[in-house]
């Protein structure tokens, strides 16, 4: 089983140089010095998902050379990904998830938040 984690960086089959990362209650609340616990329970009382995908944002650079060198960290992200698949179950935080990919027609996801993790909260 796929084991993943708060900042994971995970992809789709097809996707040339993109990834997203993998964003968690704990991970978020971590981030800012919350209780971890406490944002989790939050959101799975709400029935807010307690683990999800976002893209970075994008940026024009003025700097050529700064340019340059965020797009190498994109592909160095891109290649370290993990690559997942609709269907598949994963493990974030102990629970499980299955993989749900949101697609705009057959073949292409949507271009936010493409990659789902569905578990009994959500």
């Amino acid at each position: 089983m796929t084991i993943l984690k708060h900042d994971d960086q995970v992809k789709l089959e097809g996707w040339e140089g993109i990834s997203v990362k993998v964003g968690t209650a704990r991970g978020y609340a971590a981030s800012y010095g919350g209780d971890q616990e406490e944002a989790h329970q939050r959101e799975v009382k709400n029935g807010h998902n307690t683990a999800w995908t976002m893209f970075a944002g994008t940026a024009l650079y003025g700097d050529r050379a700064y340019g340059a060198l965020k797009a190498a960290e994109r592909v160095e992200k891109f290649i370290k990904a993990m690559l997942l698949t609709d269907g598949q179950e994963v493990e974030i935080e102990g629970e499980r998830f299955t993989v749900k990919v949101i697609r705009r027609n057959e073949k292409y996801p949507v271009n936010s938040d493409p990659i789902h993790f569905i578990n009994k909260h959500n």
